[in-house]
């Protein structure tokens, strides 16, 4: 256990809670004082709360950028929304201007991101839009500044709530910000862009190692993907080819068929899921029997990835479940599939020895007859990530039945070819995971510089 002294005298702010006294934060300020500092309000003309939207698109329309879109100096726009909006009713002060910063102040609080041009997106109420005073200061260094250890440090001692931590306007225009020269702050700046493209160069190779996946395993079973033919207008369909009641037109397109029809002309016999393997659907568990911890995890759809069971933001079940629930319990080496939802057909193996039970619209895939890993890679290909969807029903929430997964076919490779397979991948996968390491070792040894740089 930590003890803090704090006498009445340091009490600021009207902070009573202990934390805003933690040692840690009492050492960082003390050296932060000694250096030429100002209070980030004094730097700025404005700082705007985005707006609330609730009526999303995922197809078109004005971007709309959330907390889970604004990372540390750049956009993700992989799970992006969009909303009908008019952009001139935009106001001016969320308006988002080359120079500005924005900044997380919600969940993931804290993540600056320097608009290095003028953007026609709506930013959502839990993001910040700062309109820094260009003449006082470089704004990409404040980016810099603010996602480093010395703003970072910053905004937790100023966060409000300990669950899911705030940042108020008021606690951020009391940041402090070291203010050294300009040719110091584009020194800074000059490090750290060459960082990150030395960072960015190292993710672009892992991500066409880990994209090279897909042509590997279809090249070694003998599948080659038809010409995508695009948006067919026009085709026919004869009766006697209607199969399983399918009357929706997407299911029969040529894209679709040609696809089913190289699976069959693989250089392997073809057999089907359900001769090989088992599917249980998991449990519809009530919310009211969750707990805030135990030793029991709930596997729900958020935790499944492509190729991974997520397991640092679980939901919990009281501990005696796990006996009572046998048939939803989830084993290591166990393959979990998404049934329905935005990430339906994803598929990722549960690593881990924890007692895990698996949450409805979720299934669980064993088999003793073919190698896991693979089967597991085999089905995370764009091409049966499509054969998934195709045989999925719903339109805005698709899902799928555990008849209609394991009626795929699959190619049926010996269990040493299968092994083989499993191997070379693990080994792309290994290459690309050091070079992610390289890539995020690269950033943090030029923040550390940085820091030293404005230290002294």
């Amino acid at each position: 256990m930590i003890e803090t002294d704090t006498y009445i005298s340091q009490i600021i702010n009207d902070r009573l809670d202990a934390y805003y006294y933690n040692s840690i934060f009492v050492e960082f300020y003390s050296k932060l004082y000694k250096i030429n500092c100002v209070e980030l309000g004094s730097i700025i003309n404005s700082i705007t709360n985005g707006i609330d939207y609730r009526e999303y698109s995922l197809t078109g329309g004005i971007p709309y950028i959330k907390v889970g879109n604004t990372k540390q100096g750049e956009f993700d726009f992989s799970n992006i929304q969009y909303i009908e909006y008019n952009l001139s009713d935009v106001t001016k002060s969320i308006q988002l201007k080359k120079g500005n910063i924005l900044l997380t102040r919600k969940g993931t609080f804290g993540n600056a991101l320097y608009l290095a041009d003028d953007y026609n997106y709506v930013i959502s109420s839990e993001i910040f839009n700062l309109d820094i005073k260009q003449n006082d200061i470089n704004s990409k260094y404040l980016e810099i500044l603010l996602n480093s250890p010395i703003g970072q440090i910053q905004f937790d001692r100023n966060k409000i709530g300990a669950i899911m931590g705030s940042l108020s306007q008021d606690a951020v225009k009391k940041i402090l910000i070291p203010l050294p020269s300009e040719k110091i702050q584009q020194k800074i700046v000059d490090l750290y862009q060459q960082a990150q493209q030395i960072k960015q160069t190292k993710e672009q190779e892992a991500k066409a190692l880990l994209d090279s996946i897909d042509d590997y395993i279809l090249k070694e079973l003998g599948i080659k993907l038809p010409k995508n033919v695009g948006n067919e207008k026009y085709f026919e369909v004869d009766v006697s080819e209607l199969m399983g009641g399918r009357l929706d037109v997407g299911y029969y397109s040529i894209n679709n068929c040609n696809k089913e029809f190289t699976i069959k002309h693989s250089k392997y016999q073809l057999g089907k899921m359900s001769d090989y393997c088992m599917l249980q659907a998991g449990y519809a568990f009530k919310s009211e029997d969750y707990v805030s911890y135990s030793d029991c995890k709930l596997i729900t759809i958020k935790n499944i990835s492509k190729n991974i069971i997520l397991l640092d933001d679980c939901t919990y079940l009281p501990d005696e479940y796990f006996g009572q629930y046998k048939n939803f319990q989830i084993h290591k080496d166990d393959l979990l599939i998404a049934m329905t939802g935005a990430t339906i057909g994803k598929v990722g193996i549960f690593g881990s020895e924890e007692k895990a039970l698996l949450n409805q619209r979720n299934g669980i895939i064993r088999s003793s007859a073919l190698n896991t890993f693979w089967l597991m890679n085999l089905l995370n290909t764009e091409l049966y990530q499509s054969l998934i969807l195709r045989n999925s029903v719903g339109g805005a929430q698709p899902n799928i039945s555990e008849t209609n997964i394991l009626k795929l076919p699959i190619p049926l490779p010996s269990i040493e070819k299968q092994n083989g397979i499993s191997e070379h991948i693990q080994s792309i996968r290994a290459k690309a995971k050091q070079l992610q390491k390289e890539a995020e070792e690269v950033l943090e040894k030029v923040k550390q510089q940085i820091e030293q740089i404005i230290v002294n």
